[in-house]
């Protein structure tokens, strides 16, 4: 009886491991996403060039209707957001008024189900007081 016991407990004790290391992935997930979430409010007002020292050069700069915005495209790996594993892409969209941030909008290209903005976080976590 007791070697049925331990034939059952060493699936069980790899399972529980298993389980531990996605739910602290997922974690790490809701994390970033939560400060992607926090940029769209927390960069407002920042200048331009506060935005550029943290978040580099962007790759595109759009001018529409007296707003400048300036496009960063990442790619970053998906850990556990939700079941989307591998590569994600994100485009962050910073939209300048008179040199001052005005907005902060994302498109997540494949975005996980717990944690759609996880892969932006990588772009305007270091924007981030």
């Amino acid at each position: 009886m007791n070697r049925d016991i331990v034939l059952w407990a060493a699936p069980m004790r790899k399972s529980n491991v298993a389980l531990a290391i996605c739910l602290l992935l997922q974690g790490c997930a809701l994390v970033q996403n939560q400060q992607a979430i926090d940029a769209s409010s927390l960069l407002i007002g920042r200048r331009r060039a506060a935005i550029m020292e943290c978040a580099g050069i962007p790759e595109q700069v759009e001018k529409a209707g007296g707003k400048e915005i300036d496009i960063y495209w990442g790619t970053a790996r998906h850990l556990a957001s939700g079941v989307v594993l591998g590569e994600a892409n994100c485009n962050v969209s910073i939209v300048f008024e008179a040199d001052r941030v005005v907005a902060v909008n994302y498109t997540a290209v494949d975005p996980g189900i717990l944690a759609p903005l996880e892969s932006c976080a990588d772009i305007v976590a270091a924007c981030l007081p």
